[in-house]
């Protein structure tokens, strides 16, 4: 893990902070929104590696907790995370688990999502990403996208309580998905694609992020433009 406390603003402003045991191509790091109202949320860290999700409280300085998903006979490793709030954590493996993780009491406690009895998720895979659906006021719902070849149902729902396709009727063209993108203004829309789009949807939900940042302190903004969405999709409502 690397670090700059000057904005990235020169090459030699990172700094490691923290080695860990390789798991996979790529390990996920991410931190909570930003919440205004309690601005040292923004020092929490979260990397996942193999089965274990490690924390930072102090913008990587240490890392004193961490949470440990059950043993898994297919060896998967953690892929993909996505917080909703500081207190809660989604993470989703390549073998196609899914938790959620609350924190409570100073202890994360883990619930399994992706074989809930109201209705599982109904494809086993590598999930390649995890995304919040901000349209739930209460952090309970959310995206995941499957990489992978051979079956069109890549894109899943998770009301809080059972699962739901999302992928549409028609079939679905491209090889793999690698990334699913909830725009938190924008919240009616999803975007997914493939590895080669990725950069352009996060260049997309990066400008609208600082569009909605100036508007909220009274700047006048330029409108965000992003390219059209590979496989659009629609909330309910």
């Amino acid at each position: 893990v690397y670090r700059s406390t000057t904005g990235a603003k020169t090459e030699n402003s990172w700094s490691t902070v923290w080695e860990f045991t390789w798991a996979t191509m790529t390990q996920p790091i991410v931190s909570p929104p930003y919440n205004p109202a309690k601005p040292a949320e923004a020092d929490l860290v979260a990397v996942g590696a193999g089965r274990y999700v490690h924390i930072s409280r102090d913008f990587a300085a240490s890392w004193v907790e961490q949470i440990s998903l059950p043993n898994s006979q297919g060896g998967d490793s953690i892929f993909s995370l996505a917080f909703a709030t500081s207190d809660r954590l989604f993470i989703a493996t390549t073998g196609g688990q899914v938790y959620r993780a609350d924190y409570s009491a100073k202890r994360w406690r883990l619930s399994r999502l992706h074989d809930v009895a109201a209705g599982p998720l109904g494809l086993i895979g590598f999930i390649s990403d995890i995304a919040v659906d901000w349209s739930d006021p209460q952090g309970n719902a959310l995206y995941v996208a499957f990489s992978g070849r051979g079956d069109r149902r890549r894109v899943w729902r998770f009301d809080g309580t059972r699962w739901e396709l999302r992928s549409g009727t028609q079939p679905m063209r491209l090889t793999s998905l690698a990334g699913i993108s909830m725009l938190r203004n924008a919240r009616d829309r999803w975007s997914c694609g493939t590895a080669f789009l990725c950069l352009l949807l996060l260049a997309a939900a990066a400008a609208a992020a600082a569009a909605s940042a100036a508007g909220d302190t009274g700047r006048a903004t330029a409108p965000a433009h992003r390219p059209p969405d590979p496989c659009p999709g629609r909330l309910p409502g």
